[in-house]
């Protein structure tokens, strides 16, 4: 029977309904609006950021080369997800629940490296915020709605069947400073760059494609070509700097967009924060999130130690760093049960 395999990269922020150590049985994947076509302040007005695009991709599986230019597919398909939530109906359906492969040790650790891993597939290798800043890595619950959705909420995929996979290391270890930590301790890991989601056993699929503010279906249908077919279609996040993510080679470095993420969060998660980077230069925490934003506009440098926490590129100088700019990230566990609620009334 046939495989569809849809390729997560970029910025999507993975959340399960139970915690990552109790092996989730459902998981709603975000990707925050960072339209441009300018750029944007991050959370605490520190950073620009480039716009970001998030869009279903299909690329054919043979590629154009010429006179050693880089690879190209010959063809790509794209369609926006702009304001869309997402849900794959399945042929025959399946009743299995989601196979997601985690580690409950590497989840819980603050140091992971190479040679620790028995597989490179494990979901504990993407960043974690529940490892980043403890207790406070909450998505805003309206950002898992069904109506009145924020507009901070480009799309929403919904996973609840399949495999669940880590994807794509690379070959380069990762520090994303502790200064929301209680402990104080550097997260250093490999850090995966993609997330895979199979589907096997299909006889036919089609992408649901529902717009969220208006409830209008645009499916798509998925066509093998035989019983032994294999589809892959890529949700893709990434920056304006190649957001085809075609063959061209580019210097690995800190990945500052990771703090989009933040702008996903509840907005109490969101000022506790800003208060704990402000606290070793303030001594007193500030009332309210535009005051303390309004803290973090005025500053005149931009200063890492006040900083959000992403991931920086830990240099080897043995080893030529290798991967991909921005990374996806693991939520807290949330209460998903409205949109699971929402999937059954289609699927009735």
């Amino acid at each position: 029977m046939a495989t569809l395999t849809i390729r997560f990269t970029g910025l999507c922020l993975f959340v399960p309904d139970k915690p990552w150590s109790e092996q989730p049985a459902r998981c709603c994947v975000l990707l925050p609006d960072l339209r441009g076509p300018e750029s944007k302040k991050s959370l605490e007005n520190l950073f620009t950021l480039d716009p970001h695009f998030g869009f279903l991709r299909r690329d054919t599986r043979s590629g154009m080369q010429d006179d050693g230019l880089p690879s190209v597919p010959k063809s790509t398909e794209v369609i926006y997800l702009q304001r869309k939530r997402v849900w794959i109906e399945r042929s025959p359906d399946s009743r299995s629940p989601l196979d997601l492969k985690l580690d409950a040790a590497l989840a819980a650790s603050e140091q992971i490296v190479f040679e620790t891993l028995q597989s490179r597939d494990d979901m504990a290798l993407l960043a974690n915020f529940e490892k980043i800043c403890p207790g406070l890595g909450s998505v805003a619950p309206s950002n898992l709605g069904v109506s009145n959705v924020p507009n901070a909420v480009w799309a929403q995929i919904l996973v609840d069947t399949g495999r669940l996979r880590a994807g794509k290391l690379g070959n380069t270890l990762w520090q994303i400073p502790g200064s929301l930590r209680n402990d104080g301790k550097s997260i250093i890991q490999p850090l995966a760059t993609e997330v895979h989601w199979t589907l096997p056993d299909l006889n036919s699929a089609v992408i649901h494609l529902v717009d969220i503010d208006t409830g209008i279906d645009e499916p798509y249908q998925i066509d093998f070509e035989d019983s032994d077919s294999e589809v892959e279609l890529t949700i893709v996040n990434v920056c304006k700097t190649n957001p085809l993510e075609w063959d061209i080679s580019t210097r690995l470095e800190d990945d500052e967009d990771f703090v989009w993420h933040y702008e996903l969060l509840d907005d109490s998660n969101k000022l506790e924060i800003l208060r704990r980077l402000l606290r070793p230069i303030s001594g007193a925490d500030t009332a309210d999130l535009a005051a303390v934003r309004e803290i973090f506009a005025n500053l005149s440098t931009r200063r890492h130690s006040l900083s959000l926490p992403y991931p920086r590129v830990l240099i080897d100088p043995n080893i030529a760093p290798s991967g991909d700019n921005c990374k996806g990230g693991g939520a807290a566990a949330a209460d998903l049960d409205r949109l699971w609620s929402w999937l059954d009334a289609q699927k009735s």
